[in-house]
Formats: structure tokens, C-alpha cells, sequence
């Protein structure tokens, strides 16, 4: 708790004295960090809460304090699934199955599968656009590419 300078508590029970604003706040409130005598905001404030009078990451689903004290996402390559698995090289990483074989060489990744945007009927030219019947039956016009239904 807070202390004044004549020993004395001006704060109630559960609470402790800021001095940058000199008011009472909860010391569970991390945005006023969560030890005294510091007023400073958590380092990982707003993903943060208090614990044992200690700051915390207090992570979203996808998210996990990796041992700074900040929220890091966990679907990359080098932190897949958890802080302490990084994919290898001809990896990627899948936010539902870890680390996975990544396109081969011509490939791109287009969601749940790897595909040649130029023979690709279902990714042609892009990730999720439909072949035109006219490149389906090879005519000489130019293909006419339409988004693939969701």
C-alpha cells in the first residue's frame, strides 16, 4: 500500500497511492503497474493484468507471453503453436497443425493448399479465382478471371 510520509496509509486497504496523479488506485489495476512505490503502466499494458504484485501478460487466444512480459503472436515461423517451436527451413506455419511442409518451388499458398497460379483451375492468376470457361476450353481470347465463390 501506499505510504505518506509520516508513516501513515492514505490509502484504503487494496489500494495504493500513485504519486504521479497523488490518488488512490487499485493495485491490482496494471495500467498503475502492480508494485509500489512505481506508478509506470505495466509494459505489456493494455495485455496485462496483476499477479502477486507482479505485471503479467494477460494474452488473447493465439497470443502467449514468451518470457518478456509482452503478448506475441504464435503462428509464425519462429514461434508455431507455442514460444518454443520455430518451423524449419521448407516449413511453414499452419495456426491449426503446427509446423507444415511449405509449397514446393512454383507453389504459393493459398490457404489449405498449395497451388500453380498459372494451371491452377480453382487459383488462376490469384489465390481463389475461378478459371473462365474460355482458358477451360483453351480458346484463343484472353481468360476472363471471376472470384470463387465463398
Amino acid at each position: 500500500m501506499g505510504g505518506g510520509s509520516l508513516g501513515c496509509d492514505p490509502c484504503p486497504v487494496g489500494t495504493k497511492l500513485v504519486e504521479a496523479d497523488l490518488t488512490c488506485h487499485d493495485e491490482r489495476d496494471p495500467r498503475h503497474s502492480c508494485a509500489e512505490p512505481s506508478s509506470d503502466p505495466c509494459p505489456s499494458w493494455p495485455q496485462a493484468a496483476c499477479q502477486g504484485g507482479a505485471c503479467v501478460a494477460d494474452c488473447a487466444p493465439g497470443f502467449e507471453d514468451c518470457g518478456n512480459g509482452i503478448c506475441e503472436t504464435t503462428d509464425q515461423f519462429l514461434r508455431c503453436g507455442d514460444c518454443n517451436t520455430q518451423c524449419t527451413t521448407g516449413e511453414k506455419c499452419s495456426p491449426t497443425s503446427g509446423c507444415v511442409q511449405a509449397c514446393p518451388p512454383g507453389e504459393i499458398d493459398c490457404g489449405l493448399t498449395c497451388a500453380n497460379l498459372g494451371t491452377s483451375n480453382l487459383h488462376c492468376g490469384g489465390c481463389n479465382f475461378l478459371a473462365s470457361r474460355s482458358v477451360l476450353t483453351k480458346r484463343r481470347h484472353a481468360p476472363r478471371v471471376v472470384p470463387a465463390p465463398m
